[in-house]
C-alpha cells in the first residue's frame, strides 16, 4: 500500500518522505538518512523550480507533525531545512517564508526540545538570509518579525511561556537560555547590522534584563565569567582536535565538584549567571558593529531601558515616603555606567554619551 501511495504522490515529496528513517522506540538522536538527503539536496540543487514545492511540502508536514508532538520527526525535519540552505543559500529568497512558518510553528509549540533544535536551522538563516528581500515583501517581512518576537518571548523575564506541565526554575532558565542563544545568532549575523533599528528596540531591553540583578558587583563577575568561558571553550576546541588527531575519546566529562557540594538555590544562581553571560555576549555582538546607524538605535534603546528603570526607582522612593536609603536608584545608575562603560569599550564607533538617565525621555522613543 505504501509503495503505490508513493508511486502517486510527487517526486519531490516521495525523495523528502525517503529521508526519514523507520521510526525506533526509545530513539536517543534521530537524523536523516545520509544517502537520501543527499539525493534531495542535488534535486533541489539542480531544479530550482521545485524548491518552493519542497518548501511547501516541509512546511505542512512540520505544522502536522507539531500538532502531533512528534519530536523526533520534527528535528529531522529542521535538519533537512539546515541542508538545503547551505547547499542552496543564494536560492533561500525563493523558500525563504517556507522556512519562517516552519519556525514559527516550532516555536509556537512550547516543547523545549524542538525549539533547541530549531537554533541551529536559524543561525544558518541568520548568516544567508537577504535583507533585501525582506524589504522588497512586506508578508515576509512580518513572518520574519514574527519569528523574532517569538525567540525575544523565550529570552524575556517578564513574559511568562505557556507551559504544559508545572513550571519551574530551570525549565524558565533554560528557556531563556534558548532565547538568548537566538538573539546571538541574529546580531552576531551580518546581515543583521543593517536597517534593524525596529528589532534593536526589541532585542536590547531583553538582554539587558537578563543582565540586571541586585548584587552590587553582579556585572563584573559576568565579565569574569565571559572571559574564562571563552578560555574554556577554545581549550575544549583544542583537546577535541588532539582527541581525534590520536584517536582517543571525548566523551567522558569530568563532573564539577563544587556543584556536587552545591545546593538548589546555589545551582539555580549558577544557572542564572550562565544565561547572563550569554546576555552578554549577544550585548558586544551589538555594539562591535561597524554602522553608525545601528550603533546610534542600540544606544539608544539600552539608555531608555536605564532611563525606565531610573524613573521606576524614583517612584520607588517616592513610596518610602523619602526616607528610604535610595539603594534601588544607586541600582539604576549603576547599571548604567557599567553597561554604558562596556559599549563604549565594544564599539569601534565612538558615540555621544548621557550624563544622566533623566535626560532621556521614556515616552519620547516609541
Amino acid at each position: 500500500m505504501l509503495s503505490i501511495r508513493r508511486r502517486l504522490q510527487p517526486k519531490h515529496q516521495v525523495l523528502v518522505l525517503k529521508c526519514y528513517p523507520p521510526p525506533q522506540k526509545n530513539a536517543i538522536e534521530y537524523k536523516p538518512n545520509s544517502s537520501e538527503l543527499s539525493y534531495l539536496l542535488y534535486y533541489a540543487s539542480t531544479r530550482r523550480s521545485k524548491l518552493r514545492k519542497l518548501g511547501d511540502f516541509l512546511e505542512r508536514k512540520t505544522s502536522t507533525d507539531v500538532h502531533h508532538s512528534r519530536i523526533g520527526i520534527v528535528q529531522i525535519t529542521l535538519q533537512i531545512v539546515r541542508a538545503l540552505i547551505v547547499k542552496c543559500p543564494r536560492d533561500l529568497p525563493l523558500y525563504s517564508d517556507y522556512v519562517l512558518s516552519i519556525l514559527t510553528a516550532v516555536l509556537k509549540s512550547h516543547d523545549a526540545t524542538m525549539v533547541e533544535e530549531s537554533l541551529a536551522t536559524w543561525e544558518i538563516y541568520c548568516a544567508h538570509y537577504d535583507p533585501t528581500s525582506l524589504a522588497a515583501d512586506h508578508n515576509h517581512r512580518l513572518q520574519y518579525d514574527e519569528v523574532i518576537d517569538l525567540y525575544t518571548s523565550y529570552a524575556s523575564k517578564r513574559a511568562p511561556i505557556p507551559q504544559k506541565g508545572k513550571a519551574s526554575i530551570p525549565l524558565a532558565q533554560r528557556y531563556r537560555s534558548l532565547g538568548l542563544k537566538a538573539i546571538k545568532s541574529l546580531v552576531s549575523s551580518e546581515p543583521f547590522q543593517t536597517h534593524n533599528e525596529r528589532h534593536l528596540r526589541i532585542l536590547v531591553p531583553v538582554i539587558l534584563q537578563n543582565l540586571d540583578s541586585d548584587q552590587p558587583k553582579y556585572f563584573s563577575l559576568l565579565r569574569s565569567r565571559e572571559k574564562s568561558k571563552e578560555k574554556l571553550d577554545k581549550e575544549a576546541v583544542y583537546r577535541t582536535r588532539q582527541s581525534v588527531s590520536l584517536g582517543r575519546s571525548t566523551d567522558s566529562i569530568e563532573a564539577d565538584p563544587e556543584d556536587a557540594a552545591a545546593t538548589t538555590a546555589d545551582l539555580d544562581q549558577k544557572a542564572d549567571e550562565e544565561v547572563a553571560v550569554l546576555a552578554l555576549q549577544a550585548l558586544r555582538h551589538i555594539f562591535t558593529a561597524d554602522d553608525h546607524s545601528h550603533l546610534r538605535a542600540a544606544v539608544h534603546a539600552m539608555l531608555h531601558f536605564i532611563a525606565l528603570r531610573h524613573t521606576r526607582a524614583i517612584a520607588h522612593s517616592q513610596k518610602q515616603d523619602l526616607e528610604g536609603d535610595g539603594s534601588y536608584w544607586s541600582e539604576a545608575s549603576g547599571l548604567r555606567s557599567k553597561v554604558d562603560t562596556s559599549s563604549s569599550y565594544w564599539s569601534p564607533t565612538p558615540y555621544l554619551g548621557v550624563q544622566s538617565p533623566s535626560e532621556i525621555s521614556v515616552t519620547s522613543y516609541y
